[in-house]
């Protein structure tokens, strides 16, 4: 993996790497690498054939960020893809329009090594608009009553809420993810699809 030999930590982001994502994907690679201390390598993995060669090129180029590219254009088959490439002790998902705040890859990481019997650590985030910015959940404390229940109140297992422990986060935990729903989403008439 890029960067340091040993990373701690393997931050996946799946992307079409089209050119009308150039710069958030580059803002998301950066949120992983410039604002934490924990040895973290980021691998992109490009999904499709539809992708910017230009873009891809860029990033291959660098020598802090791995790239993997897969011929489906398909978001669940990167995530196992990239899931399988790990080799770090930990590691999670970030969508190439989305930041990490700075740290949030160190927080993390602190809090499951204090809990090592613990397989994955959910964090919570920022909803940016213009210039608003609102929590994104506003009820985890009733995942720790029912955590299935809650899942349908909001989206508490979202991609990048998340960090792994590798040992216990199987390869086959992220087989078959439901398209559009990253992993968890809220059911209401707005968003029902047959």
């Amino acid at each position: 993996m890029a960067g340091d030999p040993r990373p701690v930590c393997t931050i996946i982001i799946c992307t079409l790497a089209v050119s009308e994502r150039a710069d958030s994907l580059g803002r998301a690679v950066a949120s992983v690498l410039g604002h934490n201390d924990t040895p973290t390598s980021v691998l992109v993995v490009v999904n499709g054939d539809r992708y910017d060669e230009k873009l891809v090129a860029e990033l291959k180029r660098r020598d802090d960020v791995d790239v993997l590219q897969i011929a489906a254009r398909s978001l669940s088959d990167a995530i196992v893809a990239g899931r399988r490439a790990v080799k770090s002790p930990y590691f999670g998902f970030l969508d190439d329009d989305d930041e990490y705040l700075p740290q949030a890859v160190d927080l993390r990481l602190a809090e499951l090594e204090r809990y090592p019997e613990a397989g994955v650590l959910v964090t919570n985030g920022y909803r940016c608009r213009e210039n608003s910015r609102e929590t994104v959940m506003n009820h985890l404390s009733l995942v720790t009553e029912d955590p299935l229940t809650a899942i349908f109140r909001e989206p508490w297992l979202a991609s990048c809420s998340a960090l792994y422990r590798t040992a216990v986060a199987r390869e086959d935990l992220f087989e078959k993810v439901a398209r559009y729903a990253e992993w968890s989403r809220p059911f209401t008439p707005d968003n029902a699809r047959p």
